[in-house]
């Protein structure tokens, strides 16, 4: 098949969230197909990633990214743009993303494509354009929908609810419609596919999970030092942030009064609202991205996952497991994913009982083996990435063109 992906950045490296899951699929697509990855290139480093790319043998096309300074608009289609994120109908980050130069680029290779897919739902736009004759697939990473109105729960400010409740109502709107328009929309989970479903009886909804390299990510030895706590996260991604704070406004001195020796390890959380408050706490180290996530996790005693909002699924709790690195997650850190609480990984939902829950698995090597060990089964039995883009493969070969 010849297939065309369009990304809002290059799919490398893949460090968070959706470029792993982007990058694992598209990169065994392209050993198996005839694949051209679009993306926009925003800066340097984006135009070196690219280069990257195609030195190992991607077919790349980058569209330049046109950024909005509505102070000094550069053009008039610019402050179009921004005003219709300000004022329109659209999520803002649609319209943020619908640019013309990725117009022009889709435009020239569209021709003969049997698929193309954009991998992020703000992407969708793309899709509606193309021509006749390929299937237009639709991942939905986040149900944004959803997204934000778990976000609305944590909100204050009459200002920032206003506006947060007027871009939920934008996004249910565009993702109710646009679920329908394509031919297929990719969910992560069942749980998304039913929300999705939900917001539209009508959309054509498959589910392909996000998966995990178990091949390169293989478990060591439990870590037995019993003080060392993991969280990782994006700081692109909001409920990272949010859980993040959480973490260290409200779970965190409750551990530290019951484990005065425990230390805590936030990967990739380098950004204002995380470091801040990182300063006044004891035993807190905040990094910035590493390219290798295996030494820390081997590292550490316990991984954590205090996700309070967001949709889709979390890959840190995938990639803990197949390290066999025991998980402690709230009940959104782990939904949608085929793991019992329990069995898995540890459940806590509020800031006492997830403290608690840390305490007691610190104290607790075995409790942690059994549950890193039963992680590891899983992420084998249903989340390696081989499988999964064989799952990708039949969603392409069943879906018809609308």
């Amino acid at each position: 098949m010849r297939i065309i992906s369009i990304n809002a950045l290059p799919p490398y490296p893949p460090t968070f969230g959706g470029l792993v899951r982007t990058f694992n699929l598209l990169d065994r697509l392209r050993r198996r197909h005839e694949l051209t990855t679009l993306c926009f290139c925003r800066s340097a480093e984006d135009l070196e990633n690219v280069r990257w790319l195609t030195d190992h043998g991607w077919d790349v096309r980058a569209a330049p990214f046109a950024r909005l300074q509505p102070s000094r608009p550069q053009s008039w289609p610019a402050l179009a743009r921004h005003l219709a994120a300000a004022f329109g109908g659209r999520p803002a980050g649609v319209t943020h993303w619908d640019q013309p130069a990725m117009r022009d680029v889709l435009a020239a290779v569209a021709p003969g494509a049997d698929v193309i897919q954009a991998e992020e739902g703000y992407l969708g736009p793309y899709l509606l354009r193309t021509t006749r004759g390929a299937r237009r697939i639709l991942t939905a990473l986040d149900v944004y929908t959803v997204t934000l109105s778990r976000r609305l729960a944590f909100t204050t400010g009459w200002r920032a609810r206003w506006s947060l409740r007027r871009e939920i109502a934008r996004f249910r709107r565009y993702e109710s419609r646009i679920s329908s328009q394509v031919d297929r929309v990719l969910a992560m989970s069942e749980v998304d596919a039913d929300i999705l479903r939900g917001l539209n009886p009508a959309a054509r909804v498959a589910v392909v999970p996000n998966g995990i390299d178990t091949i390169r990510l293989q478990p060591g030895p439990i870590a037995e030092h019993g003080h060392r706590l993991l969280f990782v996260g994006s700081p692109l991604h909001q409920p990272n942030i949010d859980a993040a704070v959480w973490l260290l406004t409200e779970i965190w001195p409750r551990i530290l009064q019951r484990r005065p020796d425990a230390s805590l390890t936030l990967v990739y959380m380098n950004v204002p609202a995380v470091t801040r408050l990182a300063e006044g706490q004891a035993n807190v180290r905040v990094t910035s991205r590493i390219l290798d996530m295996v030494p820390l996790y081997r590292e550490a005693d316990l991984c954590l996952a205090p996700i309070r909002i967001g949709s889709g699924t979390r890959f840190k709790i995938l990639e803990a497991m197949a390290l066999a690195a025991p998980v402690l997650s709230t009940t959104i850190g782990a939904e949608g994913l085929a793991a019992q609480p329990g069995e898995h990984f540890a459940l806590a939902d509020t800031a006492e009982a997830f403290a608690a829950a840390a305490v007691a698995l610190l104290a607790d090597v075995d409790r942690r083996r059994r549950l890193a060990e039963a992680g590891r089964r899983l992420v084998e039995a249903r989340y390696e990435w081989n499988r999964i883009v064989e799952q990708l493969e039949q969603v392409y070969r069943e879906t018809e063109i609308g």
